[in-house]
């Protein structure tokens, strides 16, 4: 009540003698002004920000305001009509997007980290990078992900309906998801046959004498990620749903409100056409350009990742891999769309490749010979029974 009464700048008794003078007057818009002084400050309320959490305030801030009003309004017996402003009232105390628990990018971290399973830890990368509903989750396949564990650059994208109106989207998902999934994938693989149709979020165990285990339900899924938040010691301060709404904070900050609602799938036509003037492609690019902002891996650890890379390409170069397709490849990794081990896969297969088309060069040379071929990239093999210089050199 007394952040109320400094808002409308009156003390309690002046409160009470303004809403007597209002009794009074033939003025009807005065007969509506306590009501409104209320509703102003409920409103000012939903655009606080917290000092402490430095987030805006909750709905529970609203509701306790309210309740404290009315009990004056009622102890002081003063004859204010809210009723007629309940529809007002209403959306005012209702919870809103800003009002759920939302996690921050270090948050996030910590619960992937402290996850005991590559399973738990795909599912909150894969909840953090796509805004899907964990009802929606557990139903994803292998045949959805395929594309995008493949792809060199570690971003997919797949088809499918979401929500209870089962609209049609196109779920993108970035290289922090990515790379959990591989790391589950492979260990699930280890219990049973994976095909297209293989639910990813499946459990390994055997139940009832059934090697592939059973599927995953949302109730479970829930459960599993609050007993991490639990473990954080920050039950109550966020929750599992927050993990979607760290998706809409951090990437509302970037984008327009038209492309945010494109990619969380609230403005999709057919998802085998295009969206709206937006299509696939343009917003898998948007996705990429965007994507540091969901982004919760240590940076220090990108920079070590940056700095092993460089020396892989170093290797790369010298067993004649092109300096272009190095230069590629690092600047994927030094924006962060490409993780350490796709860097060193892509490495190998390159330097495969070149090996495979290079034919060697072998020479026979005097001792005093051999520096000065070493300072031009031959290679020294061995010496000849009768002490000369074997050399070899790759073109």
């Amino acid at each position: 009540m007394g952040n109320f009464l400094t808002y409308i700048n009156l003390d309690s008794e002046g409160f009470y003698n303004a809403y007597l003078e209002d009794t009074k007057s033939a003025d009807p818009r005065d007969q509506t002004r306590i009501s409104e002084m209320i509703i102003g400050y409920l409103t000012h309320l939903k655009g606080e920000i917290s000092e402490t959490t430095k987030r805006p305030l909750g709905y529970a801030k609203r509701r306790d305001a309210l309740a404290a009003i009315r009990r004056f309004i009622a102890t002081n017996a003063m004859d204010v009509n809210l009723d007629g402003n309940s529809k007002r009232i209403r959306d005012l105390l209702r919870r809103t997007q800003t009002d759920k628990m939302k996690p921050s990018k270090e948050q996030v971290a910590q619960l992937i980290s402290i996850s005991p399973n590559y399973r738990l830890k795909a599912m909150i990368a894969m909840v953090k990078d796509t805004y899907l509903r964990l009802d929606d989750l557990v139903e994803v396949r292998y045949g959805d992900i395929k594309q995008g564990l493949e792809s060199v650059d570690g971003f997919g994208y797949f088809p499918t309906t979401i929500g209870k109106t089962k609209q049609k989207v196109f779920v993108i998902f970035g290289f922090e998801a990515t790379k959990y999934l591989k790391l589950w994938v492979n260990e699930l693989r280890k219990t049973r046959t994976i095909d297209d149709t293989t639910k990813i979020f499946t459990t390994v165990q055997n139940y009832g004498g059934k090697k592939e285990g059973r599927d995953l339900t949302a109730a479970i899924a829930s459960q599993l990620i609050n007993n991490q938040i639990k473990k954080l010691g920050l039950k109550g301060q966020i929750s599992e749903n927050g993990l979607r709404y760290f998706y809409n904070s951090q990437l509302e900050s970037v984008l327009n409100k038209n492309i945010l609602s494109l990619l969380e799938g609230k403005m999709i036509g057919d998802s085998s056409a295009h969206y709206s003037k937006h299509d696939l492609n343009e917003l898998l690019e948007i996705y990429k350009r965007n994507y540091n902002v969901l982004m919760v891996e240590s940076t220090q650890d990108r920079k070590v990742d940056i700095k092993i890379a460089s020396v892989v390409g170093n290797f790369a170069r010298d067993k004649g891999v092109s300096e272009d397709k190095i230069k590629q490849l690092m600047d994927l990794i030094d924006v962060g769309t490409m993780t350490l081990e796709q860097f060193q896969n892509e490495m190998s297969k390159e330097m495969s490749e070149t090996q495979k088309t290079k034919k060697d060069k072998v020479m026979v040379i005097d001792e005093k010979d051999i520096e000065n071929h070493l300072n031009h990239g031959w290679e020294f093999v061995g010496l000849t029974p009768s002490g000369k210089c074997i050399i070899k050199k790759s073109f």
